[in-house]
């Protein structure tokens, strides 16, 4: 006889042998079977609760800040180190590093124009200001109120095209300027873009701090509801955000190289190279007599040579045409950068980097762009729910418990033409697609469907024809 199980009859067959359960959980499913209670009866539970960080980044052995962590979010208190970013800390193009040189990564015309069709297509989503369902009426009033006002701030849509800024630099950083309404309400007046070279994070709480004059390194602790900063972040960790320019600066850097020998090439290939000729025994007057008729020949390449001298090129059996190699190589920058902010190229380009597509590649490439937009769109919504709106509730209403919320319309685009096609096979097929399913899909108002008219025939005499039964 075996010993007794510390579980009961009951529980074991639910955790050994759950399919003979089925029918229990069924009878179980009603949430008021189980109520929850506290842990009052266990002594010591709530004590022992871990509230603090065990494996924060002040406790790591690779040190990521510099100054005292203590007193924390002061004026000389620690600061965080970009370590995540070895392209921020040992990169530099002529006088530019930091975020300056972010700033000149984006300044390319293939970077520039993936990058702000991302960012424009998320500032161009359309947003409502809504709350829960279950929000009294004072609080629907209040958002209201919230809706009316964002209305009237000065391009709205700018501002937040400016916060994913972040979406290359890894944050981006917002002043609010507050004013009072002629009803007494404080009110945002106006959102200004400032630059992320002006702004440090505590060691200790992550908070921004700003840079100045008297503070230029540790930065001073912000004031309380005036900076919205917004991440672009994959760790929580890391205060300064996930920067995508710091993926693209390498194929960036490579591309300008490439463009620099391109460009040598076309001045010494598109047209032809004058050379003068001169005897072997010139001197130095008649050398340089021989360079400056050259040079009045072109602007650009030239050159002079001894008359015994002889030019020979050499090159690898096989190659492609240099211009080619060059125009491949940039080519090839282009879609890896493209592929690292967008997640796809065909949106972009008409063809892959291998000069070749198709719909059903570019409808997928489409998706996995959306894909971004909607989680970019949100992280954005997030950032102005929890920053901006609910500091204009908070500066003017006591007491909400439901937030009004900033949500854009995460709906993928409709594709008219599928769904045009699907239709025509349901009428096919027998089925009827009611008139308001088909003005809500294709955005459009149907008017009444009108009889078709019926063309009126003639016979060989070119008469129309008596209706049969018709004796009139």
């Amino acid at each position: 006889m075996h010993g007794g199980h510390p579980l009961n009859k009951g529980v074991r067959l639910f955790l050994f042998y759950p399919h003979l359960m089925a029918k229990s959980k069924k009878k179980d499913a009603n949430p008021q079977s189980f109520p929850v209670v506290k842990r009052d009866d266990v002594p010591g539970v709530r004590s022992a609760i871990q509230k603090d960080e065990a494996a924060s980044a002040l406790q790591d052995f690779i040190r990521q800040y510099v100054g005292t962590t203590y007193p924390s979010n002061t004026p000389g208190s620690g600061v965080f180190l970009n370590t995540n970013d070895r392209v921020f800390l040992t990169q530099y193009y002529m006088e530019l590093y930091g975020y300056d040189l972010y700033e000149e990564v984006e300044k390319d015309p293939h970077i520039a124009g993936v990058l702000d069709s991302l960012k424009l297509a998320i500032a161009g989503l359309d947003r409502d200001i809504v709350v829960p369902p279950d929000a009294s009426p004072r609080e629907q009033a209040i958002c209201e109120w919230v809706k009316k006002t964002i209305g009237k701030i000065p391009a709205f849509n700018q501002d937040i095209l400016d916060l994913n800024d972040a979406i290359g630099k890894g944050f981006a950083v917002s002043e609010i300027i507050w004013g009072i309404d002629p009803d007494g309400y404080v009110v945002p007046i106006e959102i200004m873009s400032r630059p992320q070279r002006r702004f440090q994070f505590d060691a200790v709480t992550r908070n921004l701090k700003v840079r100045t004059i008297t503070n230029a390194y540790y930065g001073d602790p912000v004031p309380d509801r005036k900076f919205i900063l917004h991440r672009a972040s994959k760790k929580w960790e890391n205060p300064f955000g996930d920067a995508i320019d710091q993926k693209v600066y390498w194929t960036w850097f490579f591309k300008r190289q490439v463009t620099k020998f391109f460009m040598q090439y076309l001045e010494n290939s598109a047209a032809p190279v004058p050379v003068v000729v001169h005897p072997d025994s010139a001197d130095k007057e008649l050398k340089a007599e021989a360079e400056q008729i050259a040079s009045s020949i072109r602007n650009g390449s030239y050159g002079r040579m001894p008359e015994s001298f002889k030019i020979e090129w050499a090159q690898a059996n096989g190659a492609s045409s240099v211009g080619a190699v060059y125009e491949s190589a940039m080519r090839f920058l282009d879609a890896q950068a493209t592929k690292c902010i967008l997640g796809q190229e065909l949106t972009t380009e008409a063809s892959g980097a291998s000069g070749s597509g198709s719909k059903a590649l570019g409808d997928v490439h489409l998706s996995t762009l959306w894909d971004r937009i909607k989680y970019y769109a949100a992280a954005s919504d997030e950032t102005l729910s929890q920053s901006l709106i609910k500091w204009m509730v908070d500066y003017n209403f006591s007491n909400v418990v439901n937030y009004p919320r900033l949500e854009s319309d995460l709906s993928e685009p409709t594709d008219v033409k599928m769904l045009s096609g699907v239709v025509k096979d349901l009428k096919d097929a027998g089925y009827t697609v009611s008139q308001e399913w088909i003005e809500e899909n294709f955005g459009i108002e149907l008017a009444d469907v009108q009889p078709p008219d019926v063309p009126k025939t003639t016979d060989e005499t070119g008469k129309t024809p008596t209706p049969k039964g018709n004796n009139a």
